[in-house]
């Protein structure tokens, strides 16, 4: 499971504030699996999360992991 620290919470806090995408917005994180095992991510800010998606949330900041994020993710 994704571990929020204070900085990361601090500025997905600042970018949710500054946005227009609402209270229940989030930054979505998704990933494309490569052949080599290995994940590319992409970052992105939701009005809320998909079907399936992982919620990790701190202190008002709120991320939204798709599967291949949180394999990516798993052990951060």
């Amino acid at each position: 499971m994704l571990i929020l620290t204070e900085q990361a919470t601090a500025l997905i806090k600042a970018i949710l504030d500054e946005s227009e995408a609402g209270p229940e917005a989030g930054l979505r994180i998704s990933g494309m699996a490569a052949g080599d095992g290995s994940a590319s991510l992409e970052f992105s800010l939701a009005h809320s999360p998909l079907e399936g998606d992982e919620v990790v949330s701190d202190d008002g900041a709120t991320v939204f992991l798709d599967g291949i994020a949180v394999a990516a993710l798993s052990d951060k």
